[in-house]
């Protein structure tokens, strides 16, 4: 039984607004209330690594998962705000760090299940500095319905950084890879939906639970064949009718 606690998680009719979080160790998710306990004090997600390439792959998948059914609004409007702190390199090709073609840039990608509803590259992010990103995608006809079963939101961090410490007697050159992305705690990165209001009737979350038969090759057909079949034999008058009318 979903506890009132997760009830606050879901998006409601006053509630559109997906947040993100994280324990500020190797867990990250996201849901729609305002706060979590389990969130880091914090408020961000870093990684470092000194020499070599930093892999970061975050997945933000809402936890818990989607138990209502959500019509986008066609033409409506997601924006997303996402703040980072970046270190290191991750240029190819500038000479002017140690990435060589073995680097990536940043990569925002949001989902609804395993359809992805929009994503962007970012090769400009300055380093050494607190960056805010903000995005907008206006929904597309095919991405409107979001249903529960196979439509869990969740938004995907990809990137690749390296760092590069040198240390001898003679000098010492310092620039480690690092990777911060600020969370929801302070309402820093947020993704507001174009939910509908259409989404809150019952009539439209009930239709979720209808169970529609899976077409098969061939079946189709044949059931189709045998229900005129039975229309036919359903509907054809009787002798008495015929009698009766003549």
């Amino acid at each position: 039984m979903q506890s009132s606690k997760d009830d606050a998680k879901q998006p409601d009719a006053n509630n559109t607004t997906l947040r993100l979080w994280s324990d500020g160790s190797s867990n990250e998710w996201s849901h729609f209330a305002a706060s979590d306990d389990m969130h880091a004090e914090e408020n961000l997600y870093e990684e470092t690594r000194d020499n070599g390439v930093m892999t970061i792959d975050l997945k933000f998948t809402m936890k818990p998962t989607l138990i209502k059914r959500l019509n986008m609004t066609l033409d409506g409007e997601i924006r997303g705000d996402i703040k980072v702190y970046l270190e290191g390199d991750y240029t190819n090709g500038d000479n002017d760090g140690p990435c060589n073609n073995d680097c990536e840039n940043l990569t925002l990608a949001l989902k609804a299940g395993a359809t992805e509803i929009w994503s962007q590259e970012y090769s400009d992010i300055p380093m050494g500095q607190d960056h805010a990103i903000s995005f907008t995608h206006r929904i597309e006809e095919g991405q409107t319905l979001w249903d529960k079963a196979t439509a869990n939101p969740s938004l995907h961090v990809n990137m690749k950084l390296k760092g590069e410490t040198t240390n001898s007697f003679i000098f010492q050159d310092d620039n480690p890879a690092l990777f911060r992305i600020y969370l929801s705690g302070d309402n820093t990165s947020k993704i507001e939906l174009p939910i509908d209001p259409t989404s809150w009737d019952e009539a439209f979350q009930a239709d979720e639970d209808m169970n529609l038969p899976v077409a098969t090759p061939g079946f189709t057909l044949a059931a189709g064949t045998v229900a005129m079949a039975m229309a036919a034999v359903w509907f054809r008058p009787s002798k008495i009718e015929d009698e009766d009318s003549q």
